[in-house]
Order: C-alpha cells, then structure tokens, then sequence
C-alpha cells in the first residue's frame, strides 16, 4: 500500500550549526501518513521504526530535532 499524507502542517523551523560549521536552518512540517512505509535505499538505511516523543533524547537524531524536541512535547500534550 503506498503512503498518503492526510494532514500537513508547519511547525516550526530551527537554526543550529551542521559539521563543518556552518549554519542551516530546517524546516519542520508535522504529517498524518497512513499506510506502510519502507525502506526504498537499503544501501543506506537498514531499517525504518518509529520513536516516542519520550525516546528521541534516548536515540542518536539529528541536531536540528534535538533542539525541537521541547516544543515537540509540548504539542503533544496539547494536542
């Protein structure tokens, strides 16, 4: 079954420093997806899961989620 995003909203967007020094800012969307998602680069990725918002601080992410993560709990509660 392919996936099908039924919701796409805004969250926020993050600035933070990448290797190397630079500074990058990312955009954040919150989605809805139903269906399955895969794997599409196994070369790459060797395998898709799903974290709680409690578990992001306990797994290796990206700085930029890192720095979100307190709103991201916050909207959770809210919502």
């Amino acid at each position: 079954k392919d996936i099908k995003i039924e919701k796409f909203d805004y969250f926020g967007k993050v600035k933070f420093t990448i290797p190397g020094g630079k500074l990058a800012i990312a955009n954040k969307f919150l989605v809805k997806l139903t269906g399955n998602p895969k794997v599409n680069e196994p070369d790459k990725f060797s395998k898709f899961d799903y974290l709680t918002i409690e578990d992001l601080e306990n797994n290796p992410i990206s700085p930029d989620l890192k720095l979100l993560s307190p709103k991201l709990k916050e909207y959770v509660k809210a919502n």
